[in-house]
């Protein structure tokens, strides 16, 4: 059975203008012991599965250029990689990169003034030429392929069209793209960022395996954000100070390149929404002389279709969401608006509202329940060693449950605290056979006494 084989493409940002600004600053990296770092990375990669394969591709402000291999000298290549000549394949790397990067720097032309690099031809670059190597898969070959962008510079505007045309081309041949930003955040980026699936899972090991390799993509279960997806962070602000902030307006967005997550998505659409309803009810009692009787009948008749497509906008993206800090969210957004509405006399909304908690709810649960099976499939004897401080499990069970406790604390709701309960029982369920693998019942205990504290810890804080 043949393996399937890794590849990894590396795109390097060698602008000359961050360099240039870092000669006279304090910075402790350099030029060359950035790409130095590069390099001892590439030659770690390639040395630790001969089914790794390598492509580089280098960039400034004006041109990119592939640094390897070497597509103009094919005899420097050496297609098939093994224990013997595992050494001679480090050997040509470092000549190649060395001989193609020292033409591409004296290519530099200093008379163009362009100071963002050029990311997004790279990335294109890198697209086609994994498109080509997938067009030449023999059959029963099996390939996997992943692009690292390692940055320096600042974004610029002019690249978004096109480097959101090489994400969702990346995303629709399944190859992932990671960011290593030295300078700042990049917004360009974070449009290829990935959102929690169904992998996303309390129970998920995130820790290689010692058969497998560090760098091997199967190693670790790729926990896209977990700070998010397990934590509250300052997500709740959403709740507080922007309840009733403006709206987002999608054009001025489009335009700043601004992403936002789900629920500030959901907080502008259900606040337009309420503001809208409150003055129009109104105006049709006030208008009209309706009763209390008749005014509802009629503003149905007039906000129905509207009623009915945001609760189907809300249903699309719930049912493919795995993101349950992002919906409990979403349900004390739509708590609290209830409040707003019935103290502007307006409690028409309450149906709609009730129907979207609903729909929360559900999507929650089912959620929950995958969660709760992912810890009560965990074998702790499958780990390759558990240690005496608290488990990374745990750790993520403290934050995602201190982010519940701190949301239900105003708006309880006994569904989501009946599946506390029932993710409760089964994290101190597998803190206990987590500890059956010690030996000794001194060890024992001292790791069940680490986790609690813990969980208590975590709890407390928030």
């Amino acid at each position: 059975m043949s393996s399937s084989i890794k590849h990894l493409v590396v795109i390097i940002d060698l602008n000359p203008f961050y360099w240039s600004d870092k000669v006279s600053s304090s910075t402790t990296l350099n030029f060359k012991q950035y790409l130095k770092i590069i390099i001892q990375f590439c030659n770690a990669y390639i040395a630790f599965d001969i089914n790794h394969r390598l492509t580089i591709i280098g960039c400034s402000n004006t041109e990119t250029c592939f640094l390897y291999p070497d597509l103009t000298n094919e005899s420097l290549i050496i297609p098939t990689v093994t224990k013997t000549n595992l050494f001679e394949q480090l050997f040509v790397i470092d000549r190649v990169v060395e001989n193609n990067l020292k033409e591409f720097i004296e290519n530099f032309s200093p008379s163009h003034t362009l100071s963002g690099s050029m990311i997004t031809m790279a990335l294109t670059q890198a697209l086609c030429y994994i498109n080509r190597l997938l067009r030449d898969t023999l059959p029963g070959e099996k390939n996997s392929f992943r692009i690292l962008i390692i940055q320096t510079t600042t974004d610029t505007s002019k690249q978004y069209m096109n480097f959101m045309n090489a994400v969702f081309t990346s995303e629709k041949i399944n190859v992932p793209i990671d960011g290593c930003i030295l300078n700042n955040d990049s917004s360009l980026l974070q449009q290829a960022y990935e959102k929690p699936d169904k992998d996303d899972v309390l129970g998920a090991d995130d820790r290689p395996r010692s058969n497998m390799s560090f760098f091997s993509a199967s190693a670790r279960p790729h926990l896209k954000h977990r700070a998010t997806v397990f934590s509250l962070g300052n997500r709740d602000c959403v709740l507080k100070q922007e309840l009733e902030a403006p709206i987002i307006i999608p054009h001025a967005q489009q335009k700043a390149e601004t992403k936002y997550p789900y629920e500030y998505l959901f907080r502008s659409e259900q606040y337009a929404l309420l503001d809208n309803c409150c003055r129009e009810y109104l105006f049709l009692c006030d208008f009209f002389m309706l009763n209390n009787r008749s005014a509802p009948e009629f503003f149905t008749e007039i906000f129905e279709k509207t009623f009915k497509l945001l609760q189907k906008n809300v249903e699309t993206f719930i049912s493919d969401s795995y993101d349950p800090i992002a919906i409990l969210l979403c349900m004390h957004l739509i708590y609290r608006y209830q409040v707003i509405a019935n103290k502007r006399n307006v409690p028409i909304l309450n149906k709609f509202h009730e129907i979207l908690i609903h729909v929360c709810e559900n999507r929650f649960e089912i959620i929950m329940k995958s969660n709760i099976d992912s810890v009560q499939r965990v074998e702790p004897h499958k780990f390759s060693s558990i240690e005496l401080n608290p488990h990374f499990i745990v750790r993520r069970y403290a934050e995602f449950s201190g982010a519940v406790t701190r949301l239900n604390e105003e708006f309880a709701n006994e569904r989501i605290s009946t599946l506390m309960t029932r993710l409760q029982v089964e994290i101190l369920s597998l803190i206990l056979r987590m500890s059956n693998e010690f030996p000794q019942r001194k060890e024992q205990l001292i790791f069940i006494i680490n986790n609690y504290d813990l969980i208590l810890s975590v709890l407390t804080v928030r």
